[in-house]
């Protein structure tokens, strides 16, 4: 704006648009990474505050424009130029921010390891972000099983609803389950959440994008490559049924939980040598439900990690006194 504007007024605008930007881009990749493919009810409500934040920095340009204005320090169409640039920058650089926050640029640099193509860039800090958001996550998770306060560290659920007790105890199904957290689920450690009552019955887990986790899976399916499956719905996956027909059993299910999006990338990022399976008898109206979808018609064929899980063990026709612990 030149020399006419007071340096503590400009650094102060400069620092507000600062801040509004942080705000933008945490608004929008936390509406982002909330967002499920199944709750499409809550899209047009997400995308709306998403907006309304990344407007904030061209509104703070405008605001302070006219101030400037008001008080004589800005003279008709001086400086209308840069204000017009930095305007239309202002939203451009937090919807960029949405891929990588402002924090984590500097490590984007660094990975990119000079590479000219901004593509590149944005794909080497989205990994970098989200790996660090997956730590962040599991760490929060370890800090909780210490130090559950007025929750149960197990079924995540509100001490006075614990549902612990009344689980069978002893009971370690066949299939060795590895049971693959998406860092959102993780985190939040909801007690809506059905994957985490596997763990009661042998289930391991595995903290997805944490690196330790991710080679010890890797090493896990590596040892065993013919007699594992991930449960995920995908084109190629073979109907649970049919291995029973075939007189197979798998011996490590990998059972995927998160929302829809973020169980589609993490199969994905899995050795497409490992067979997917999928569920054909699983039904809501079967096994109810924690949690609610926008559209009731999809909602009806939906069914949740562990329901989906029980029907895999009633398929594969595994002991039905094992189906009967987990259905209790």
């Amino acid at each position: 704006f030149g020399s006419s504007v007071p340096r503590p007024l400009f650094k102060l605008s400069c620092d507000a648009m600062a801040a509004a930007t942080a705000v933008a881009a945490s608004a929008a990749a936390a509406v982002e990474e909330r967002q499920e493919a199944q709750e499409v009810g809550c899209k047009s409500a997400a995308g709306g505050l998403a907006k309304a934040f990344l407007q904030l920095p061209s509104a703070l340009c405008r605001v302070f424009h006219f101030a400037l204005r008001a008080s004589g320090n800005l003279r008709g169409g001086e400086a209308a130029a840069p204000l017009a640039a930095s305007t239309a920058a202002a939203p451009t650089d937090a919807t960029a921010s949405r891929v990588a926050a402002p924090a984590a640029e500097p490590a984007c640099s660094q990975a990119a390891g000079g590479s000219s193509s901004s593509t590149a860039k944005g794909a080497d800090a989205g990994r970098i972000d989200e790996r660090g958001r997956a730590l962040k996550s599991w760490e929060s998770y370890c800090k909780f099983v210490a130090a559950p306060g007025n929750k149960c560290p197990k079924c995540w659920l509100m001490s006075k609803h614990c549902c612990c007790l009344g689980l069978p105890g002893g009971v370690t199904v066949r299939p060795r389950i590895a049971v693959v957290l998406h860092h959102l689920e993780l985190g939040k450690h909801l007690g809506s959440n059905t994957a985490k009552l596997l763990l009661h019955f042998g289930g391991e887990i595995f903290a997805w994008g944490v690196e330790e986790h991710d080679e010890r899976l890797r090493r896990l399916l590596e040892e065993d490559p013919e007699g594992a499956v991930v449960l995920f719905p995908c084109a190629e996956a073979v109907a649970a049924g049919e291995l029973a027909a075939w007189g197979e059993r798998p011996r490590i299910v990998v059972v995927l939980d998160g929302g829809w999006r973020e169980c589609k990338h993490m199969n994905e990022a899995i050795d497409p040598r490992i067979r997917r399976v999928v569920v054909t008898t699983a039904r809501r109206e079967t096994f109810g439900g924690t949690r609610k979808y926008g559209n009731p018609a999809d909602a009806e064929s939906r069914v949740q990690t562990a329901a989906a899980f029980i029907c895999l063990l009633q398929e594969l026709q595994e002991d039905p006194a094992h189906v009967e612990a987990l259905t209790t």
